[in-house]
């Protein structure tokens, strides 16, 4: 199959595009022929990191694509059915025409949403949603209940979709951080109650100086005392990025606060309740649909060829919305004959070897 790999770390040079293995299934694998995937920092992060010599790497973690074969003990989900989902971060990811991925961390594709923007969804929904909900332990609400939410990095992937399951699904007052013009007023069309500065002192800014929770989509390291600050007794605070440095808690410990740290890919590479995302997926699906949550793509490139102008834009740190890439396009017509373990309707269909 074909693939955007690399076999060496660094730059977006380093990126190229050629012939590799096509992935083999486990028992609970989907083989998904990719539509689109999204652009995420993470990938910008491992693309530098170090490679294993002789390996090819491929990139790509939320995508968008079609059912094309499932292994044996597959239940879930049969060929033909359009899905998305944020992979796994110890197999080769979805920049690629076939990806294999456990179908427990697999949801149905949206019905309103073409592929390109599908696939910018999973892994920020994700994300989002553990960090509130699981880490944080904040209620749903279908009305207001005057708590207070402080999403830091309010425009970015991560904060345009937390900041509306706050507002939409939690009924939390909602503060959000942005910086220019541009991404103040994405905040506010997402439904953010206050847009506040990140320059400038954050407390100043807040109705009492202090907030129920927070939510970092930035490094801990950059302001954590700060915010550590700004928490409520019995608040909550949590971080989608790891320290870099040792962190002072006692302010957390003298309010009995929480402090949580989400890793997305943790249920993914230990199997552990991964079901669990799978049903949030599912979730965020009939909320999209429903007109409840909206998409967040912002910028779409239309074909492989773009994928290092999508790397550079993303590294920036100041990308408002989501990031995606078609891929489609890429592999052209072509289909090749796949090897399913478990034969359906639409390997017959379409003449699939099996």
């Amino acid at each position: 199959m074909q693939a955007i790999y690399q076999t060496e770390s660094g730059d977006t040079s380093v990126l190229q595009f050629g012939a590799v293995e096509k992935p083999s299934l486990r028992n609970r694998d989907v083989l998904v022929r990719v539509h689109a995937v999204g652009i995420n920092p993470v990938d910008a992060k491992r693309r530098a990191s170090v490679i294993k010599a002789g390996h090819k790497l491929i990139l790509g973690f939320d995508a968008s694509g079609v059912v094309e074969a499932v292994g044996p003990e597959v239940s879930l989900f049969q060929c033909g059915d359009e899905v998305y989902f944020a992979g796994d971060n110890t197999r080769d990811g979805a920049n690629a025409e076939y990806v294999a991925v456990d179908e427990r961390i697999v949801g149905r594709k949206p019905k309103s949403l073409p592929h390109e923007l599908a696939a910018g969804m999973a892994l920020v929904s994700l994300t989002s949603w553990e960090a509130l909900f699981e880490l944080l332990h904040v209620p749903h609400s279908d009305t207001p209940t005057g708590k207070s939410l402080l999403m830091v990095g309010g425009a970015g992937g991560l904060g345009s979709i937390a900041v509306q399951l706050a507002k939409r699904l939690a009924g939390l007052t909602v503060y959000a951080t942005a910086g220019r013009p541009e991404s103040a007023a994405f905040v506010r069309e997402l439904g953010a109650d206050h847009v506040i500065d990140y320059t400038k002192d954050l407390a100043g800014q807040i109705e009492g100086g202090s907030v129920d929770y927070v939510f970092s989509a930035m490094p801990p390291e950059d302001n954590f005392e700060q915010l550590a600050a700004l928490v409520k007794p019995f608040g909550g605070l949590a971080f989608a990025l790891y320290p870099n440095r040792p962190l002072d808690c006692g302010q957390l410990f003298v309010k009995r606060a929480t402090l949580g740290f989400e890793r997305v890919f943790l249920r993914a590479s230990t199997g552990i309740d991964a079901e669990k995302q799978g049903e949030i997926l599912k979730r965020v699906a009939q909320l999209l649909d429903a007109g409840v949550l909206r998409h967040t793509v912002r910028n779409v490139y239309d074909d492989w060829s773009h994928i290092r102008a999508a790397h550079a834009q993303i590294k920036t740190g100041h990308t408002i919305g989501k990031i995606t890439l078609k891929l489609a396009q890429a592999w052209g017509a072509m289909r090749v004959n796949l090897y399913c373990t478990k034969p359906c309707d639409m390997c017959r269909k379409e003449n699939v070897v099996v």
